[in-house]
C-alpha cells in the first residue's frame, strides 16, 4: 500500500489578526500583498490558499467557476501562512480532502492540479461554518 502523502497541518494556537485592507510590501521592485483566500465551487469543493500575488493566483479559480468566499489581508506573508494552516487544520477536523489525486483537481485549479491538497469536500450548506471559522479571532 502506498504511503499517504497528504499534508498534516500544524495546529496553531490562534488565527492571526487580519488587517483592514491590503498592506503592500515592495520586494524586488514588485508590490506583494499577503492574503489568505477561500474559494468554493458550487459542487462542494473549497480551496484554502495563501498568496502575496493577489488576483494572479486566485483569479483563475474564479474563471473556472469558483466563488470567492473569503479574502483576508495580513501584515506579513508569515501571518497569512499561519492563517492558512490554522484554517486548514480546523477544516480537516470536520471535513475530508476533496481529491485523492492531482488530476482530479485539474478542472478546478487548472494546470496539473497544483494545490489539490489544499482542497476540501464541503457541501454548500456548510459554507457559513467555513466563513465563521475563517473570520474567527
Amino acid at each position: 500500500m502506498a504511503k499517504d502523502k497528504r499534508p498534516y497541518f500544524t495546529m496553531t494556537a490562534s488565527n492571526p489578526p487580519r488587517t483592514d485592507g491590503p498592506r503592500p510590501h515592495l520586494s524586488a521592485g514588485r508590490h506583494l500583498i499577503p492574503q489568505r483566500y477561500v474559494v468554493g465551487w458550487p459542487d462542494g469543493i473549497v480551496k484554502v490558499g495563501v498568496t502575496d500575488f493577489g488576483r494572479r493566483r486566485w483569479g483563475p479559480f474564479l474563471s473556472r467557476g469558483g466563488i470567492m468566499l473569503d479574502l483576508a489581508y495580513y501584515e506579513t506573508l508569515a501571518d497569512s501562512s499561519v492563517a492558512e494552516s490554522w484554517l486548514q487544520s480546523r477544516l480537516l477536523e470536520r471535513f475530508k480532502f476533496a481529491f485523492t489525486d492531482r488530476s482530479q483537481a485539474e478542472p478546478y485549479l487548472g494546470g496539473r492540479g497544483s494545490g489539490s491538497m489544499e482542497c476540501f469536500r464541503i457541501p454548500v450548506d456548510h459554507w457559513p461554518e467555513v466563513l465563521e471559522l475563517a473570520r474567527a479571532e
